[in-house]
């Protein structure tokens, strides 16, 4: 009974992270300039034109509207948004960052626009637009209102194993967003597009008859 208790915890120590783990101590100080943050438009420079666009969402302000603005961008790039919550003490987030960061998603994620959040910051609010998940990473469809879809995916594995878990997974959602975009614009056209102009009805000519002609 002890080794098959012992054995269901190590399965589950083996997938994602749903809540915080504490820091491990650090071997030694890092130096001031490896404390020093990335500037957020420098970071998305260095995402962008690979196969991911990583778009920092912003800090403050209502999340479904923050949605909105980049599912209407995304139709006009030709990209698919997904929103992305991940958090800074999740192991296969940072995995999943580090190697969007190198282009191992380049290629398989091609077109993927990701508006980034984070867990600890972001919790609140996400879950007032939909955005919710007992595991994270999470990936989740958006609609063009900015609401949270039923398409999503939440969790990963630990390990450099999450990148294949991560990749085939989140092909599939991609092509499914894309789906859905297709016909929510298809859709949005087909309201816009003016009614048919019917040719006018050839007119009618009625010729009254003569009572024929009596002779006198």
């Amino acid at each position: 009974m002890l080794r098959n208790v012992s054995h269901l915890i190590l399965v589950l120590a083996s997938f994602a992270c749903s809540r915080p783990a504490p820091p491990p101590l650090p071997a030694q100080a890092p130096s001031p300039a490896s404390l020093a943050p990335v500037p957020t438009e420098s970071r998305r420079g260095m995402l962008t034109g690979m196969g991911v666009d990583w778009v920092d969402a912003p800090a403050t302000g209502d999340v479904a509207a923050q949605v909105r603005e980049q599912w209407s961008k995304s139709q006009t790039d030709g990209r698919a948004l997904l929103v992305y919550v991940g958090a800074g003490w999740c192991e296969p987030c940072k995995i999943f960052h580090d190697a969007v960061l190198a282009g191992r998603f380049n290629g398989p994620a091609d077109g993927l626009r990701l508006l980034v959040y984070d867990l600890d910051r972001d919790k609140d609010r996400l879950a007032a637009a939909g955005y919710t998940s007992d595991m994270i990473p999470l990936f989740a469809g958006t609609a063009p209102d900015g609401m949270a879809t039923s398409r999503k995916l939440g969790g990963a594995v630990k390990g450099m194993e999450a990148i294949d878990y991560l990749t085939a997974r989140l092909q599939r959602l991609i092509a499914s967003q894309r789906r859905m975009d297709t016909k929510v614009v298809q859709g949005l056209e087909g309201r816009r597009a003016p009614a048919p102009v019917e040719a006018p009805a050839a007119a009618t000519v009625v010729v009254p008859l003569r009572p024929p002609a009596v002779a006198p």
